[in-house]
């Protein structure tokens, strides 16, 4: 019965990590608070949308298994009329590309967003999206978070319009993700050649 949830809550949070279901929850590090950062001023969704590369990525949980195959990531964020986004995640990994879609609402004019459409899993689910910092046009931090059974399972995800970030946007990234309780060693950034590895 874990199975549904746990490859739900792989599926929403990842836009990362293909993740297969287990039949335990994962193991959850401790978190810092989420909310002490501030949210972003007059966020500009129409600025936003498009199409991000991830670059890296920290969480706060782990599986025994993850699939280590995926060569490389996109998310388009499509604005709709309703100011919501449609966010469609590629894995492009041989021998085929897979895809997953999610619709996130606003929850103010900040940059948070959350998923409405969650199935009824006795109300265990909460997700929501927070864009940390932006420029629109290089780069973004960005937070998902999922809030199952009193636990808190989170993504910190550095995007990039492009495939490589300058080295002084990985340090503030790094910087961002220690804050968060989070170490480096917890990091993994994709080799725009097609590779993962820790940095």
């Amino acid at each position: 019965a874990m199975a549904k949830p746990l490859l739900f809550l792989g599926l929403i949070l990842m836009g990362v990590l293909k993740i297969q279901a287990q039949d335990s929850f994962p193991t959850v590090f401790p978190v810092s608070s989420l909310g002490k950062f501030p949210r972003h001023p007059d966020f500009q969704s129409d600025q936003f949308q498009g199409k991000w590369y991830t670059i890296a990525w920290a969480q706060n949980f782990e599986y025994v298994e993850k699939s280590r195959k995926i060569i490389l990531l996109s998310t388009i964020y499509k604005l709709n009329h309703d100011h919501s986004y449609s966010v469609t995640t590629e894995w492009l990994s041989k021998p085929q590309c897979d895809y997953k879609t999610i619709t996130i609402f606003p929850i103010n004019h900040s940059g948070l967003f959350n998923m409405t459409t969650l199935p009824a899993y006795a109300g265990l689910y909460n997700f929501t999206l927070k864009v940390l910092e932006t420029d629109y046009n290089e780069y973004a931090f960005v937070i998902r978070r999922v809030d199952i059974l009193n636990s808190i399972y989170f993504q910190h995800i550095l995007y990039g319009r492009i495939k490589e970030l300058s080295p002084e946007l990985k340090q503030h990234y790094r910087i961002v993700t220690r804050s968060l309780g989070l170490t480096d060693d917890d990091i993994i950034f994709a080799d725009p050649s097609g590779k993962q590895h820790p940095e």
